[in-house]
């Protein structure tokens, strides 16, 4: 399950993992200013998995950069998180604009796979196959959502 970062909670880590049996991967963005930090001074140059695409289109460039490494050695503090994903954007159009997100994931590259990539927004799509590059063999989990995450939104 893919979520956007009003739902990287430990809480909701937990209750995907161990009560539904599935897999998440959670956006952490500027407005979380603690594990953004966290995140943002590990050490990326040593990433091995990374994917880099620059796209001309509608008078813009645009550059998307992502990378992964893998949890353990890392010592994050988040419940089941395997790989962390850093996806950087810039587009230049006129000036320059740049974002970081950072994905948290259960997922490690021997369980994802691209039939494991939950569908969702493009960035979600390239950050989980860019995680699940260098997948072998896969075991899918499904579940149910939380009933939350199930109402539409008003």
């Amino acid at each position: 399950m893919t979520a956007d970062a009003l739902h990287t909670q430990r809480a909701h880590a937990h209750f995907l993992v161990e009560q539904k049996d599935t897999h998440y991967a959670f956006t952490v963005k500027r407005s979380q200013p603690i594990p953004y930090a966290q995140l943002k001074t590990l050490p990326w140059d040593k990433a091995t998995a990374k994917f880099y695409d620059r796209s001309h289109g509608n008078g813009r460039l645009e550059t998307r950069a992502v990378q992964a490494l893998t949890v353990t050695p890392l010592g994050i503090d988040f419940p089941h998180a395997a790989q962390i994903v850093r996806h950087r954007t810039c587009v230049k159009r006129g000036g320059r604009t740049r974002e970081t997100v950072y994905v948290l994931t259960d997922l490690t590259s021997i369980t994802a796979c691209a039939p494991t990539v939950p569908r969702g927004p493009p960035a979600h799509r390239t950050v989980m196959v860019t995680a699940a590059h260098s997948a072998g063999a896969s075991r899918q989990r499904s579940g149910v959502e939380p009933e939350s995450l199930r109402r539409p939104r008003p």
